[in-house]
């Protein structure tokens, strides 16, 4: 029988770096990303509602403010391994319907629906 053991307390994790001069992450982009999810999360939880807030392009936002702020590689490359393929697929589709007309795997069809305010849809395409 394998036999594996872990020892945990002589890891130490800190949640990013002490100094100013150890950050990899501009400050210039932790606090406009910050600005952003402030102004979109509301926005969006009223347009949507809550529940909204629980699809992966949204939670992405969330968490890369996260990974920002933390300056975690775990977390951006959760992200983009969880996310990458997704909203290439939805960016090719919202630019094949803005080339061509038509929608190359469909799911953006809502982005040309003039119903919906232009507004609502513009933070959709920021968004995805």
């Amino acid at each position: 029988m394998l036999s594996l053991s872990v020892d945990f307390r002589s890891q130490s994790w800190t949640p990013g770096p002490t100094t100013m001069a150890a950050m990899k992450v501009p400050l210039w982009l932790k606090i406009g990303w910050t600005v952003w999810v402030i102004a979109w999360a509301p926005f969006y939880w009223q347009q949507y509602g809550l529940q909204n807030l629980l699809f992966f392009c949204d939670l992405g936002n969330l968490f890369l403010l996260l990974a920002l702020w933390l300056e975690s590689p775990l977390i951006f490359s959760w992200q983009a391994t969880g996310l990458l393929l997704f909203q290439t697929l939805y960016t090719i589709d919202l630019a094949g319907a803005f080339s061509t007309g038509s929608h190359i795997f469909g799911g953006t069809e809502y982005m040309f629906d003039p119903n919906l305010p232009l507004l609502r849809r513009t933070a959709d395409a920021r968004n995805n």
